[in-house]
């Protein structure tokens, strides 16, 4: 199984993307872990994650 954070993106009326919302470096963290007891074997991240979710979620799922 394999997970994938992403922010919430709308479309622009040229067919642009624009992102309209992320997850916090927490919330990724917190998600990745939860994924990951669900049995998610592989767990990233997508458009317009940023370094310091990737990092969050690093951190909690070699800790956990």
């Amino acid at each position: 199984m394999c997970s994938l954070l992403n922010w919430v993106t709308r479309t622009n009326e040229d067919f642009s993307w624009t992102l309209t919302n992320s997850l916090s470096p927490s919330h990724s963290a917190v998600t990745g872990v939860g994924w990951e007891g669900q049995g998610a074997t592989t767990i990233g991240g997508c458009c317009g994650i940023a370094a310091n979710q990737i990092s969050a979620l690093t951190l909690a799922l070699f800790f956990h």
